[in-house]
């Protein structure tokens, strides 16, 4: 499962911590090398195929058609960015890919106007999601 920082969680460890200080230079000590580590989060990409076949119709206007292509530690409440790969540009463009990705949880379902003729590649990356509570 992919771990995310949670800002009201991150929030109250700072104030936490800045109440430990001894002094103010201490406090902002702290304050700016977990601003640093937080900066430095890099969320990894994962590769993903949409394939020709398996596309379903549904009825969300002119983006009838879509299918939910697998994506492990994706929730519902995820955002994700989805980069094609060059050569499938030209599928996207001819099948009237939507721009919008919708997440569900372990899915990517993405929306067309018609199935493509043919399979695209890229990859996608988690933006943000709920924090793990797990230990």
């Amino acid at each position: 499962m992919l771990d995310y920082i949670d800002k009201e969680a991150m929030a109250f460890v700072v104030d936490f911590l800045r109440g430990l200080c001894m002094t103010k230079r201490d406090g902002e000590a702290v304050y700016n090398a977990l601003s640093a580590l937080a900066e430095a989060v890099v969320f990894p990409a994962a590769s993903l195929t949409i394939p020709s076949s398996g596309w379903k119709t549904g009825t969300d206007g002119a983006f009838a058609v879509y299918i939910d292509v697998s994506a492990a530690g994706v929730t519902a409440a995820d955002s994700v960015t989805v980069t094609l790969s060059s050569q499938s540009i030209e599928a996207a463009r001819a099948c009237g890919l939507c721009p919008m990705v919708e997440t569900l949880s372990g899915v990517l379902r993405f929306r067309a106007m018609s199935a493509p003729k043919t399979s695209m590649t890229g990859q996608y990356r988690i933006l943000r999601g709920p924090a793990s509570k797990e230990a």
